[in-house]
Order: structure tokens, then sequence, then C-alpha cells
């Protein structure tokens, strides 16, 4: 979009170096994005080596594919470069864009399952931006002898629309990481969800903790009570058969024995 805007401005031509690195960007985030929509749809993180099994291939059938239409065609370098520009966003960057616009709407009826609609609807319209950036503004290419780009470039696009590509792309990018950051909202608040709930269960544990603790404790009181009764139950028994076995007249005994019983008693 700089350049598009340095060449109506200055009159810039980029030099072969600046289309090298702006053609290794384009291809690093469409690899990114295809990623992306691969990692979605995988119900388990893919490995690292299934990663890069993925970046390898699509980077090699980019290559493959760039290499036989360059000889076939007869390129020179900047035609090569444009040629590789176009094969990249038609062989990558759409079908990343389409991949990543499923996992997105996949994600979203997750988002609505789990009663967070709103985070489901801010990923319906990262998705629409993604399928337009991808379907229409990756189908927009520059102008090279390549069909369809002969027919369907950039320049069609800016007759069309009175927009350049780059702008229309530039929006769609913009749209989606305004949504995206939203979205991304979701897991704090999933976070947040997860961390009241353990709260809840510490809470719930500790307060059966002190109900156990409480029951074991009158237990126990409940039991030294009966050992206290039963401890004194048998000392008074002792003690009447002292006084009953003692060697004194049976009125003296029935006397201390009986003085003993109600000296006892609980008034």
């Amino acid at each position: 979009m700089f350049q598009k805007i340095a060449a109506q401005t200055y009159g810039y031509s980029p030099p072969v170096a600046h289309e090298v690195i702006k053609l290794t960007i384009l291809v690093v985030s469409f690899l990114a994005l295809l990623v992306f929509g691969v990692s979605l749809l995988t119900p388990e993180k893919p490995s690292s080596r299934q990663v890069h099994l993925i970046v390898l291939g699509a980077t090699g059938l980019w290559f493959l594919v760039t290499a036989i239409v360059v000889v076939l065609l007869k390129a020179s370098l900047e035609e090569t470069l444009a040629l590789a520009d176009v094969l990249a966003r038609y062989l990558i960057g759409i079908p990343g864009s389409l991949l990543g616009t499923w996992a997105l709407m996949v994600q979203q009826r997750t988002f609505r399952e789990h009663g967070m609609p709103q985070f489901g609807r801010d990923l319906v319209w990262c998705a629409t931006a993604l399928l337009l950036y991808g379907a229409i503004g990756q189908l927009f290419v520059r102008q090279t002898a390549l069909f369809p780009s002969s027919l369907v470039n950039s320049t069609l696009f800016l007759s069309w629309f009175g927009i350049p590509v780059q702008l229309f792309r530039g929006a769609m990018a913009t749209i989606l990481a305004i949504y995206m950051i939203r979205a991304l909202n979701a897991f704090e608040l999933e976070g947040q969800r997860h961390l009241d709930k353990a709260n809840q269960a510490r809470l719930a544990f500790q307060a059966a903790a002190l109900e156990a603790e409480r029951r074991s404790s009158q237990q126990r009181e409940h039991l030294n009570e009966e050992l206290r009764l039963t401890t004194r139950e048998l000392s008074l028994l002792l003690d009447l058969s002292n006084l009953l076995a003692a060697p004194l007249g049976l009125q003296d005994r029935l006397q201390s024995t009986l003085g003993k019983i109600v000296h006892s008693l609980n008034f």
C-alpha cells in the first residue's frame, strides 16, 4: 500500500531487493495463515513436525509451480518476482484464507455452545473479513502473462470500485484485527470462569472440612462425656461395695451407703 502511494506521489519504482523482501513477508504471512486454519480445525494441537510438513509442503508446491511457469513463459527477473507474488496468492493465500474462514466458523459455534454468543458474533465478523480478504483481495493480483491474472487483476479492481485493491486488503485486515482482539477476550472470560469455579470448589472443600471437624469434635465430646459418666458410676459402685463390706453394724453400713448414694445424685 505504501509502495502504491509512493508510486502515485513520487514516481517510486521498487528495486529488486524491496520486491524480494515484500515477497518473503507475503509468503511467510500466508503460511502462518495456513497453519492457523489447520491448528483450529485439528482436534488436538498439531505437533511441530506436522507444522513443518505443512509449511514445507505448501512452500515446495509454490516453488515448483513458480519454476514451471517461469520456464514456460521464459520470464525475466522482474516478471519472475511478479509471477511468484501472484502464485503465492493463488496457491497459499486463497486456500489459507478459506481454511481460516472455515476454522473461525467452527470456533464460533463452540463459543455459542458454551453460552458466549457475543464472542461467536465477533468471530463471524472475523470470518467474513478473512473471506473477503482471501477470496476477493487475493484474487485481484498484479497483471501478468499468467491466466487469470491477465484478466482479473488489480487494474480491473480499481476500474470497478475506484479504490486500489491494496486499500481493500488493508481495510479487511483492520476489521479482522479489531474483531479478533474482541474475540480473544473470550479466553480471558473463560479463564476467569475457571478461576471462579476453582475458588468455589476451594471454599466448598474448606466448608466441608470445617463441618467434618465440627462433627468429629462433637463426637469426641460425647464420647468423653460417656467415659466420664461410666467412670463415675464405676467409682460409685466401688465405694458402695466397700461400704457394704465394712466391719460395721448393718444399720451403720446401710446409713453410710444411703448417704453416699444421696451425695452422688445431681440436684
